[in-house]
């Protein structure tokens, strides 16, 4: 202790602090009714619902299902081309006990005929099938990517590198098998094939969609006769489609180009127009493209932009994997490689 004066203690004053009980509120059900008066609908982001509905129409266009008439009449034709055959067996049968070789010989042409036209038909049912379990693909890969689940997208990656054909030891699968882990997702699984694999296949559809749509511009940008154009560009366009079908595993038959035709031509009216002048005429603005072209090499450059957005729709439709973020094809990532290569034909064509 020290000369000093201790100074007395103060006390203050507590104020006792109550425990905090939380009540745990009972669970509460809502019907429709209650529903609509406690909760507000928000709505859509406008591409996410024009995605919603470009999907619905798309399903609904390549939908393998026929009206009543045209089971009807295809089943009508079936039995049609079964009795003929069957018609034609006995007259060679007939034929052959009376040595009648010229029936024979014409009775054998047209079972010969009747059996391409059964076998036609099947095959076209069968590619019908083939084109509706793709659309069963893709949104199954969509179902498996809205959910938190595990241990389900391995199997229907696996079943998606078996049915492209492509080896074990292909390089990209390789990398994807050494990139799992038990711990990932069906999300994070599918998006590692997606980057991984997937770009295997995409990587050759966008070639092709380059080389197509440089040379249906460099057909239309030189060719004189406007009708000509038209078909070469159309029959390019077809063929396209097809190559970018098979790419992806989808061999359409009649039936499925038709189905597959009408389902691209509705995608690009509900994407609209909006989106091609968002992509294209602000670059061509800024370059001052229409001082710059003739008039028949800007008209070769819009049909071959058009042929460009053709084949996008294309691996969009037949891609076993929706698009992720960012990995979708633009119509601007042709168009100034278009340019380059239909400046640099045509430069080519000029005589010294």
């Amino acid at each position: 202790m020290t000369g000093k004066d201790v100074r007395p203690r103060i006390d203050f004053a507590v104020t006792p602090v109550e425990p905090n009980e939380e009540k745990i509120k009972t669970a509460q059900h809502f019907d429709e009714l209650h529903a609509e008066q406690h909760f507000i609908a928000q709505d859509l982001d406008p591409a996410q619902a024009v995605n919603e509905v470009e999907e619905i129409t798309l399903e609904q266009s390549l939908r393998p299902k026929l009206p009543l008439w045209a089971r009807l009449l295809l089943l009508g034709i079936l039995i049609v081309l079964v009795s003929g055959m069957a018609q034609l067996v006995q007259t060679i049968i007939t034929a052959w006990v009376a040595q009648q070789w010229f029936t024979i010989g014409m009775a054998t042409a047209g079972v010969m005929i009747v059996c391409a036209g059964i076998t036609a038909l099947l095959a076209e049912f069968a590619r019908l099938r083939r084109l509706k379990k793709q659309m069963n693909i893709h949104h199954q890969a969509r179902r498996l990517l809205s959910n938190h689940s595990h241990h389900h997208a391995v199997a229907f990656c696996e079943s998606l590198i078996k049915d492209a054909g492509l080896p074990a030891e292909h390089p990209a699968v390789v990398q994807w098998q050494m990139a799992l882990d038990p711990s990932l997702s069906d999300k994070e699984v599918i998006t590692l094939y997606s980057s991984l694999v997937q770009p295997t296949f995409d990587n050759q559809a966008r070639r092709l969609i380059r080389q197509t749509a440089t040379q249906s511009a460099i057909m239309v940008a030189a060719s004189p006769y406007a009708l000509v154009d038209m078909g070469l560009v159309a029959w390019r366009s077809l063929r396209m489609i097809n190559q970018i079908a098979k790419l992806y595993q989808v061999e359409p038959g009649y039936f499925g180009r038709i189905k597959l035709l009408r389902a691209l031509l509705v995608n690009m009216a509900i994407a609209g127009a909006s989106e091609w002048i968002q992509e294209s005429s602000i670059d061509w603005l800024s370059q001052d493209l229409a001082a710059r072209l003739s008039g028949r090499v800007a008209q070769g450059v819009g049909i071959g932009l058009l042929t460009a957005r053709l084949g996008i729709k294309t691996m969009s439709l037949c891609r076993p994997i929706p698009w992720f973020e960012g990995e979708a094809p633009k119509v601007s990532e042709f168009r100034r490689g278009l340019i380059a290569d239909l400046g640099d034909k045509l430069r080519q064509r000029k005589p010294n």
